[in-house]
């Protein structure tokens, strides 16, 4: 999709849509996905080539035309992507968005691919143990 490794800088990209049904606009709070998200300026520095010039404008544009955009307008829709830490198994995406008047916050829980096949290790990759998604689960089957 990108024409990039991005486990190798560490990044797990997450598509998000979200459908504003409400009769105000919504921003996302790209914190509550990942605290330690990336922008993707962050993402396309970790790519580019030194003293890549022409080929860095490259490289970026794609990366800033499929990242998620604010705001979310009244009865409009808006797809893009997250740039967020990578997680093996489950992902835990915390998601919040804000209004004049309210803030609606969820959760999703984002079955990871099979990353048994990677050649670059996840240096950061946080398991679910970590993230402490057992004992989530363990509360959900009571």
């Amino acid at each position: 999709m990108f024409g990039a490794d991005l486990y190798a800088v560490n990044v797990q990209p997450v598509w998000l849509e979200v459908t504003n049904r409400t009769a105000q606009s919504l921003w996302l709070f790209r914190t509550g996905a990942d605290g330690g998200h990336f922008l993707p300026f962050d993402v396309v520095w970790a790519l580019h080539p030194l003293r890549g010039g022409p080929t860095n404008a490259q490289v970026d544009d794609p990366f800033y035309k499929l990242a998620f955009k604010n705001p979310i307008p009244p009865g409009t829709a808006r797809a893009g992507i997250l740039f967020t830490n990578p997680d093996r198994g489950t992902k835990l995406c915390n998601i919040e968005l804000s209004a004049k008047s309210a803030l609606i916050h969820f959760s999703l829980f984002l079955p990871v691919p099979d990353d048994g096949g990677l050649d670059v290790p996840l240096n950061n990759a946080r398991t679910s143990e970590e993230r402490g998604e057992l004992a989530v689960r363990s509360l959900l089957a009571d």
